[in-house]
C-alpha cells in the first residue's frame, strides 16, 4: 500500500511493483480502512486511475506476447484476408473445405489473437505482421 503525495510517475511505478492500494495524502479514514481491508485479503483498492494503469499494463503485456499459429491457421488467415469480401461458406467451397473447418480455424485464430470479429482479426494480424 502506498500513501502520500502522488504523481502519475510514482503511481505507475507502484503499479509496476504490484502495490495493491495507492492513496493520496490526506485521505479520509474510511477510505484508508477500506483500502487496508482490501489489500489484506489480496484485493486491489478501487482507485480508478490505478485500475486503469493495471489494465493498460496487462494490455501491453498481451500485445508483446508472441503469437504462434499452426501452418493451417496461417493458411486460413491468409484466405480470410484474401477473400475478405466472401462469407465463410464461399471460402470453404472455393478452397474445397467444409464451412465448419474454416470456422473452427477462425475460432482458434480469434482466441490466439484475442479478438472477437473478423475485421479485428485482420487488423490485429496485420499489426503483428502475420499477413
Amino acid at each position: 500500500m502506498l500513501l502520500g503525495e502522488l504523481t502519475e510517475r510514482i503511481v505507475a511505478q507502484a503499479v509496476a511493483y504490484g502495490v495493491l492500494a495507492v492513496l493520496p495524502s490526506p485521505v479520509r479514514v474510511a477510505e484508508l480502512e477500506q483500502a487496508v481491508r482490501r489489500a489484506a485479503t489480496g484485493g486491489i483498492h478501487p482507485n480508478a486511475w490505478m485500475i486503469a494503469q493495471l489494465k493498460q499494463r496487462r494490455t501491453r503485456a498481451v500485445d508483446r506476447a508472441p503469437v504462434r499459429l499452426t501452418a493451417r491457421e496461417t493458411e486460413v488467415l491468409r484466405w480470410l484476408y484474401q477473400y475478405a469480401h466472401l462469407g465463410y461458406g464461399a471460402i470453404a467451397q472455393l478452397k474445397g473445405r467444409s464451412r465448419r473447418t474454416i470456422e473452427s480455424h477462425r475460432d482458434a485464430l480469434f482466441a490466439k489473437l484475442r479478438v472477437h470479429s473478423r475485421p479485428d482479426l485482420l487488423k490485429r494480424a496485420m499489426a503483428l505482421r502475420l499477413l
